[in-house]
């Protein structure tokens, strides 16, 4: 989840904003544009990794390693273990509406003094009726 902590320009006080996946829109101005795919998607963190090439080597096929992880498959799930700086994780995770609160709830404090909660697409309506909810940069 991104729930982007801290933020300050989405309301008043400190605020907690929540980064939901999938848009049926596409709107010129999109401010997330990496939210429109509902799907949970891989990413490379260039940064953190230590080219051990573990990835690849346990990736059966669904990893190549060429200057960096190219991705031939969108399940990695199994793999992610593999990896020891976390380089390669999942852009977004799912959560019930109950984990999604007792993260949010996290930041609590900060709601007392003027703070709140920020629902940001992706499209926010696009959760309903699902039992998991895909959120953005989760990790």
């Amino acid at each position: 989840m991104i729930s982007k902590r801290f933020a300050v320009h989405d309301g008043e006080g400190l605020r907690t904003t929540i980064f939901f996946k999938g848009c049926p829109l596409r709107c010129r101005w999109c401010q997330n544009p990496e939210g429109l795919l509902p799907q949970r998607k891989p990413i490379y963190l260039e940064n953190k990794c230590m080219h051990c090439r573990n990835c690849e080597k346990h990736g059966a096929g669904k990893i190549v390693y060429q200057d960096r992880a190219v991705f031939i498959e969108d399940d990695l799930d199994e793999i992610f273990k593999y990896c020891p700086t976390d380089a390669i994780q999942y852009d977004s995770s799912y959560y019930s509406l109950e984990e999604l609160v007792d993260k949010v709830m996290e930041d609590e404090v900060f709601f007392k003094y003027g703070g709140g909660v920020t629902v940001s697409g992706g499209e926010p309506f696009m959760q309903r009726g699902k039992t998991d909810t895909i959120i953005k940069g989760a990790s």
